[in-house]
């Protein structure tokens, strides 16, 4: 029996769920992901955190993670940040030094380098966009 490959499609291109035993290790990678990034705690995290999570190595992780998605885990971790920061934004957050803290950046200027390069706009001018 062969199993069904996963479509991309939903959020990003990800597949929903789990299929094949690599796209499970997927699936709980960014199960795995989002929990830490909604923890929001400041703590560091990497990609070998995530490999020892799902019980594999780190490079099979970054390969399977790819095929499945399209997308490397640097790149799917950058977007959860990312998206929560909108989120924070959106709920009214003022402290972007704390911001930054809390999701694991070096600094309010690190977060607003990696913000303006994938979103386009300044954290400044999201909060604005935002607040109307």
């Amino acid at each position: 029996m062969q199993a069904v490959p996963e479509q991309r499609g939903g959020a990003g291109g990800i597949a929903a769920g789990p299929g094949t035993r690599g796209s499970e290790r997927v699936w709980r990678a960014r199960q795995f992901m989002a929990q830490r990034v909604s923890a929001a705690d400041g703590k560091p995290w990497s990609v070998q955190h995530v490999a020892d999570a799902v019980n594999c190595s780190a490079f099979h992780l970054a390969h399977v993670f790819r095929q499945n998605t399209g997308m490397s885990l640097h790149g799917y971790r950058q977007r959860l940040l990312l998206a929560l920061a909108l989120q924070r934004l959106e709920d009214g957050e003022t402290d972007l030094a704390g911001l930054a803290h809390d999701l694991g950046y070096c600094s309010q200027s690190h977060l607003g380098a990696v913000f303006r390069r994938e979103v386009g706009v300044t954290l400044a001018q999201a909060r604005s966009a935002l607040k109307r």
